[in-house]
């Protein structure tokens, strides 16, 4: 199975990379502008939230359902620092 980590270092608050990260929609508008051109909600999925920690500012997921081509497997995260 492969596996893909990505890194990108945001200005901006790790509150404000929540809300955003909530707003799946608008990623290309809130959260990478110029980076991600545009989203289009085009079919339903069905995702597990695998954990969501305020602590340690993680999410995870997974796609369980509904995903065109269909998936083995899927499991995706995002986490957020404070800087440093």
């Amino acid at each position: 199975m492969a596996s893909i980590r990505h890194e990108i270092v945001i200005d901006a608050s790790p509150e404000h990379i929540r809300d955003v990260l909530r707003d799946v929609g608008a990623v290309h508008e809130r959260l990478l502008p110029g980076r991600v051109i545009g989203t289009r909600l085009e079919h339903v999925i069905r995702e597990l939230i695998v954990a969501i920690d305020d602590d340690s500012r993680c999410l995870a997921y997974s796609v369980v359902e509904g995903a065109r081509p269909a998936l083995e497997h899927h499991h995706a995260s995002f986490e957020s620092s404070s800087g440093g």
